[in-house]
């Protein structure tokens, strides 16, 4: 083999070997999911100085919280979370088959009790109460990540036939959809939603039109 062909073949997998880590930073488990590469992408991308290990894998669970656990801490902080949507979440969700049945043109279905209370939750507004907890770091470690205003159900449909589609709205009255509702209410020190209900279902619907089909068909 040529003596440059071998030089450039120990530069490649110099390229490709794997780095020592600086001690610190965070720490996410399951980021390799869509869901958890959106929220880890916001505070990589204002510099996050803090350490320590956050899991949002429980999130499409039962329970809907993320863990915040930051370095030296004695105990995680459990960050309870309303109804998520936005980029990196399924279509399978509550919020999700709304916006899902929109893109599709079919009529939106609103499960359940019309009047039911639901507090949606934006990916990044999520992302930005997990940087605030960590910049506070709160005596309390229960904490609601929730809507500051919540809606209805029927005002959530309404908000997908404006933001997404403009296609019918029908009640399912006999359906389950869901709904989670945090507990508690001590919210993240300093955190306030940004993310208006509209805005946050259109770039949903942006999302699930071309990644989320692409992800959830493979």
């Amino acid at each position: 083999m040529p003596r440059r062909a071998l030089l450039a073949g120990l530069e490649a997998a110099a390229e490709h070997r794997t780095r020592p880590r600086r001690p610190g930073g965070l720490v996410w488990r399951g980021a390799a999911t869509p869901l958890g590469e959106h929220l880890a992408r916001r505070p990589a991308d204002r510099h996050e100085r803090s350490a320590a290990v956050i899991d949002p894998t429980r999130l499409q669970g039962a329970e809907r919280e993320v863990t915040v656990h930051p370095q030296g801490a004695p105990a995680p902080y459990r960050l309870r979370v309303g109804e998520l949507y936005g980029p990196g979440c399924t279509r399978r969700t509550p919020i999700g088959r709304m916006v899902w049945d929109a893109l599709r043109s079919h009529p939106v279905a609103a499960e359940g009790d019309p009047d039911a209370e639901v507090g949606p939750v934006y990916v990044n507004d999520l992302a930005d109460a997990i940087e605030a907890v960590l910049r506070a770091r709160p005596e309390n470690h229960d904490i609601a990540v929730a809507a500051e205003k919540p809606c209805t159900a029927a005002e959530l449909a309404q908000a997908v036939h404006g933001a997404v589609r403009p296609v019918p709205v029908r009640a399912v009255p006999d359906a389950e959809p869901g709904w989670h509702t945090p507990a508690g209410t001590v919210r993240p020190p300093g955190w306030t939603p940004a993310t208006g209900l509209a805005r946050g279902l259109h770039s949903f619907a942006q999302w699930l039109a071309y990644e989320g089909v692409l992800l959830e068909s493979g």
